[in-house]
């Protein structure tokens, strides 16, 4: 079912709510049990090939290299929170380029909730306006940072900063690129007739100047090392101010205009985006092919099927069930990553019944998370204990312990909060992916000890709206990408100024001091020590729930070359290939 108002009420049967619930001993049992209840078993999965890790990624930069193949080699004051992850030379990658030209058809896993990168508010559109659009700021694949439509960037005392921007881009439709479409950019986020889902993460900066047609200086409120990461991100992306000013309210849905290797064509709704070769690009070796399709395909199995006859080129968060066969599939390509994303229970905790401590310490302590892992992700990943996952080597709380299961233990903090008998909320989950399988789960070991959650499935578009916008809701199953900028993950998830929600889904007085601090932290040793103080709050207040890091998997067909994944998990298409 899906809609707004489709109430899952299936009950799951009794061996179902066994593997949901109990404590799964490895995939061996898994396989078995999941065999018993008739669906396919498959060999627990081998985890995905990891590339090298560089010893010191170079996250930021006080002046940017020249050359946009180097990563940034900052000065230790300016680097903030950075991953490390696949080397670009080594990262996982299908065969190799080929002939240029043709059109890609790729397989995309629901319908955008906004094309317009600062009124978005699903994480999955990101994988659409990535071809269309740049940042101020460039990444590798490593996600270290390099040139992008700023060539260089350098700041005293980390709150003036000034970008020189590279000279001779134009938008799509001709207006040229300048400091003045920054400053019209950063300020329509901020403006809040935007109503901009990122306008909180940008709220540190104060304003910008327009030193010349090719220097933008952004000053902001205080010193924050991270900004050029920030600017790396949706918040750093450039629209063609002819177009927004065009196109008024719909913008981003019947127009998109940027600068990137992809000029927009159309947007059929629930069917496809459309999208062709931006022939004035700045950078004349890309892009390769002369089109693209993105098909909208929520279900997971057709989209695979239509890989498999040839009628989709590539698609990406594959089903975990068909990960396994897919490795011995010698007929298409498959390729894995780990990166930066993780599954995440959101909980509003600013609306009852989460408005009470006891009450998220007693559902997080029926969380089983390995149970999860073996029965929803089929044993690909790891369990999640944090938002700053496994890719972030400076910074991942390896030690960190989430709140154990521990039945007696949640019955005793219903007690505490007041329910002694437990509570009912609406959990919703969007769908796509194993997100559904993830709530049943939940669901199930929840209602051990009477807590009844009421599945709503919802599609991602819309539940990203009732949880960014209107914020209505009291929990949700979903993803959070992953974001290159730690500071903007820590905002946009735990901190009521940086929130889309007003007042913020968390008000914690502690974690807002530590996020305020970590951002004119000098250096990664005292960045280190305020975020393992966070990462320690978060688990003791149950700042949503972190439960698996997802391996990024993308299946193509033999046509198609010079496909590379990159760390955060977003598909670029610029360097890709297809065959006649």
């Amino acid at each position: 079912m899906q809609g707004n108002d489709a109430v899952v009420t299936t009950r799951l049967s009794r061996r179902r709510m066994l593997l949901l619930s109990m404590q799964v001993a490895g995939a061996g049992l898994v396989a078995g049990l999941l065999t018993a209840c008739g669906q396919q078993a498959s060999a627990p999965a081998a985890p995905p090939t990891e590339a090298a890790k560089p010893a010191a990624p170079a996250a930021a930069a006080t002046t940017a290299p020249a050359k946009p193949t180097e990563a940034a080699k900052p000065t230790e004051a300016a680097k903030p929170a950075a991953p490390a992850a696949a080397a670009a030379t080594t990262a996982p990658a299908s065969k190799p380029a080929g002939a240029t030209g043709g059109t890609l058809r790729v397989g995309h896993i629901s319908n955008p909730s906004q094309l317009d990168p600062h009124r978005s508010v699903a994480g999955f559109d990101k994988h659409v306006s990535l071809s269309v659009y740049e940042a101020l700021v460039g990444m590798d694949r490593s996600l270290h940072l390099v040139p992008g439509l700023a060539e260089s960037w350098d700041s005293p005392d980390m709150v003036n900063w000034t970008f020189k921007l590279r000279k001779g881009v134009k938008f799509h439709d001709g207006t040229d690129f300048n400091a003045q479409a920054v400053k019209f950019n950063i300020e329509r986020i901020k403006d809040p007739a935007t109503k901009s889902s990122i306008a909180g993460q940008i709220s540190i900066i104060d304003h910008v100047d327009v030193a010349d047609d090719y220097t933008a200086k952004i000053v902001t409120k205080s010193p924050y090392a991270n900004l050029p990461a920030l600017l790396a991100d949706r918040h750093g992306y450039v629209n063609s101010p002819t177009a927004v000013q065009k196109g008024g309210a719909d913008y981003g849905v019947t127009s998109m205009v940027g600068t990137g290797p992809f000029k927009f064509v159309e947007w059929r709704q629930n069917d496809k985006v459309i999208l062709e070769k931006n022939p004035n690009y700045w950078d004349p070796a890309r892009p390769k092919v002369d089109r693209i399709e993105i098909g909208i395909i929520v279900d997971d199995n057709v989209r695979l099927a239509n890989v498999k006859t040839g009628q989709l080129d590539a698609t990406y968060s594959l089903a975990f069930k068909d990960i396994q066969p897919l490795r011995s599939d010698k007929s298409l390509q498959l390729v894995e990553a780990p990166g930066l994303a993780f599954w995440n229970t959101y909980i509003h905790a600013q609306n009852p019944p989460f408005n009470n401590l006891a009450l998220r310490q007693a559902w997080a302590y029926t969380i089983d998370r390995e149970a999860i892992l073996q029965a929803a992700a089929f044993g690909s990943g790891s369990v999640a204990n944090t938002v700053f996952s496994p890719a972030f080597a400076d910074y991942y709380q390896k030690d960190l312990k989430p709140l154990p299961r521990d039945l007696d233990m949640a019955k005793k903090k219903l007690a505490e909060g007041g329910q002694p008998n437990g509570f009912e909320f609406e959990f919703v989950a969007i769908n796509v992916g194993p997100y559904q399988t993830i709530a049943q789960i939940l669901q199930a070991q929840a209602a051990e000890v009477g807590i009844k959650a009421n599945i709503n499935v919802m599609d991602d578009a819309a539940w990203s709206v009732r949880n960014n916008t209107t914020c209505d809701v009291m929990a949700g199953q979903s993803i959070w990408t992953g974001r290159v900028d730690l500071d903007s993950t820590l905002a946009g998830m735990f901190d009521p100024d940086g929130s889309s929600c007003k007042g913020g889904r968390y008000n914690i007085p502690a974690v807002n001091d530590l996020i305020r601090k970590a951002r004119g932290a000098k250096d990664v040793a005292e960045r280190q020590q305020i975020y393992s103080q966070i990462g320690k709050l978060a688990v003791e207040n149950v700042m949503d729930l972190q439960l698996i890091y997802p391996a990024t998997s993308v299946v193509l067909s033999p046509k198609v070359g010079g496909f590379q994944v990159w760390s955060d998990g977003f598909m670029r298409w610029d360097e890709v290939t297809i065959q006649g």
